[in-house]
């Protein structure tokens, strides 16, 4: 009616905008899984691995602590919180929570014998739902987390979580993936344990069977006290009373080295100290039972301090 209007339009983009945020988070999972597997596969220390990896998954998550839950050795059916990492200014709850009783996570294992993940966004409604798990979390700080299980065999062996996210708050696919990565090393970690347990068991038998034994000599420069601790083969080459005392042990072997050939062993173990290398001497040795035998010790320093 001749008169000039305005007109203003409108529009919801909240889906466009939940497409674009998620389509952001998928290529930075896929970023994070790369590092997660390199870190995995290149770091040689176990226990290093999962501290890095732990880190990444805090900052991927923006959250409070990133953690891993083992069965407690001790306690059948308790658990503890192995491995933990806490943002800045977040205190740690690695030492208060060990041994934590059955009752306490029940309601964790069955989702996770389901395959399921822990998900809470809201603590509030726990506190009439699940009273001591909510108290559990509360002391802690903790308003909402997520929680995966490492499975193996149909049995849940471990869980990983986050404390607090405050990104991707409601997704655990970063976790998942992560859990079988961690579930691979584990593996690696326990059959590499085992085969160097046989290895070394292997060794010992058979450096028993060739009549080689260890011997640690200590010697106080104060006071010149001299003691040695022999192993189970030692002890049996030398017969050695069993319950003799390291000084007694000390005497009981260089009083039976024949006198010409004692500066010889002290000339060794002097080069062993003063060089700090390898040293090897041989000499004749009066047996209690056989006589005179051959010795043949080797000896490398293992400290040398002001009072060793």
């Amino acid at each position: 009616k001749g008169k000039n209007v305005r007109l203003e339009v409108a529009v919801d983009i909240t889906k466009q905008e939940f497409i674009s945020q998620s389509a952001r988070e998928r290529l930075e999972f896929a970023d994070k899984m790369v590092g997660y597997m390199n870190t995995l596969s290149a770091t040689p220390d176990y226990n290093d691995a999962v501290n890095r990896v732990l880190a990444s998954l805090g900052d991927f998550y923006q959250a409070d602590r990133a953690y891993l839950f083992e069965p407690s050795p001790v306690h059948s059916g308790c658990w503890n919180k192995t491995y933990e990492w806490c943002a800045l200014n977040t205190s740690s709850e690695l030492k208060n929570l060990q041994d934590i009783p059955p009752e306490a996570i029940q309601r964790w294992m069955d989702i996770f014998d389901e395959e399921k993940s822990v998900i809470i966004l809201n603590l509030v409604p726990l506190k009439a739902q699940s009273p001591l798990e909510w108290q559990n979390l509360s002391v802690q700080g903790i308003q909402r987390l997520i929680s995966v299980p490492i499975r193996e065999n149909g049995k849940t062996i471990a869980f990983l979580g986050v404390d607090n996210p405050r990104y991707c708050i409601h997704d655990d696919s970063q976790l998942r993936v992560l859990a079988a990565f961690l579930l691979t090393r584990m593996r690696q970690d326990q059959n590499e344990h085992r085969y160097q347990m046989f290895y070394d068991e292997s060794n010992l038998e058979l450096l028993s069977a060739l009549n080689v034994g260890f011997w640690t000599l200590d010697i106080d420069k104060k006071t010149d006290i001299r003691q040695m601790i022999f192993d189970d083969t030692m002890c049996r080459i030398l017969s050695a009373p069993e319950l003799a005392s390291p000084g007694d042990r000390y005497e009981y072997m260089f009083s039976r080295v024949q006198n010409k050939y004692r500066e010889n062993v002290k000339s060794a173990f002097i080069n062993m100290i003063d060089n700090n290398r390898i040293v090897q001497v041989e000499f004749p040795w009066e047996h209690p039972s056989q006589g005179e035998i051959k010795l043949r010790l080797s000896g490398l320093l293992i400290e040398n301090t002001a009072h060793r």
